[in-house]
């Protein structure tokens, strides 16, 4: 596909228009119940089985909300977030490389790193999450041994709640209890939403 190839190569975006045009996408679609309403009546394949979609306008609905460990993740993986992140890591270990014994600048700029590498998908979740345990040790050690009026104290307590949110499954960090894809998918059995295709 030639826009395939110009977004990669070229940075080239397009409208939603354009996209269903170029068949980058099936449809656009201004709210859900639009959606919903040019989702009825379309066939799609799960698991190499046909389904027709059938009464999904009409279909129960269910606000799931985030909880806290996803809206603090959602928050620290904000683009403009992670941009700030990024900054404060450079001007925090650049102060501390010009200034050695600020401690602060350093500390700061320690977190503010591993923060924006997750944020930036430089590393996986569960790394940085492990990066910020160790660094809450190490923090909490040099608290024993180096006067920094409760600087490394501090900062070991943050590495570790924020490392105890981040040191998760990263493939599950977005499930919450009971908010799966229904097991109806995998089987015969036609869920709620579907019927079988007359080709099946």
């Amino acid at each position: 596909m030639q826009w395939a190839e110009q977004a990669v190569r070229e940075s080239v975006a397009i409208t939603d228009r354009e996209a269903v045009a170029e068949h980058v996408v099936d449809l656009s679609a201004a709210d859900l119940d639009s959606l919903l309403r040019d989702l009825e009546g379309r066939t799609v394949t799960v698991s190499g089985v046909p389904w027709t979609l059938a009464h999904i306008v009409d279909a129960p609905r269910e606000s799931v909300e985030m909880t806290l460990r996803q809206q603090i993740v959602n928050l620290l993986s904000d683009p403009n977030v992670a941009i700030l992140l990024g900054l404060g890591a450079l001007l925090g270990l650049g102060i501390e490389l010009f200034h050695p014994g600020a401690i602060l600048p350093g500390i700061v700029g320690t977190i503010c790193l591993i923060l924006a590498l997750v944020a930036g998908q430089v590393v996986p979740i569960n790394v940085g999450g492990l990066a910020l345990l160790i660094c809450g040790a190490v923090f909490f050690g040099l608290e024993l041994y180096v006067p920094s009026f409760g600087a490394f104290g501090v900062a070991g307590i943050i590495c570790l709640v924020v490392g105890s949110l981040y040191f998760v499954d990263d493939a599950a960090v977005w499930s919450g209890d009971g908010f799966a894809v229904t097991g109806a998918l995998s089987g015969r059995s036609p869920p709620w939403w579907g019927s079988h295709s007359s080709a099946w």
